[in-house]
């Protein structure tokens, strides 16, 4: 919340978080603190629901397979790529500036990831590379689609909540 506030150059971010905490009696720290608790008790569910909407896509994409079968899958590519994450910080500490070095580390990433995702389904599902190259775009653009509206979901009703607690 406080990176989400300095990139805000405006200071409307800043502003609202002070009315919020003068309306609430407390200090502003105080209302940021609860937004990113609530924020960090809802990112298992919002993991959950992600494998539950990778798995959904590729259980549209190759249907001769088990549910469950696409739910694994689905489990170990976000595990992998969660973790994966993690230590990738390392490259770009500061990934909320944009530069020419976030945008080559993102991309780069990006492209590891559905690589990883390309050979990954090509090994599990064993279907040709052109087949198997169009499947891996559209599962990779659902799961990333899914990333985003879940931390926006998450963030919106973290901040909605804070407002109404007392």
């Amino acid at each position: 919340m406080h990176r989400l506030t300095a990139l805000d150059k405006n200071g409307k971010a800043d502003a609202a978080w002070e009315r919020m905490a003068k309306e609430k009696h407390v200090a502003k720290e105080v209302i940021i603190e609860r937004v990113q608790e609530t924020m960090h008790r809802a990112a298992t569910a919002t993991q959950i629901a992600n494998a539950l909407a990778m798995a959904v896509a590729l259980a549209l994409l190759f249907r001769r397979r088990y549910f469950v079968e696409h739910l694994v899958f689905s489990l170990h590519f976000l595990a992998f790529t969660y973790l994966a994450s993690v230590f990738l910080l390392v490259l770009n500490p500061t990934p909320d500036m944009m530069n020419t070095r976030t945008i080559i580390v993102s991309l780069g990433i990006t492209l590891a990831f559905m690589a990883y995702l390309f050979a990954g389904m090509r090994k599990i599902y064993g279907q040709g590379g052109v087949k198997t190259f169009f499947k891996m775009v559209i599962a990779y653009a659902v799961i990333q689609v899914m990333v985003v509206v879940t931390l926006n979901t998450v963030l919106v009703l973290s901040i909605v909540r804070a407002a109404k607690a007392k």
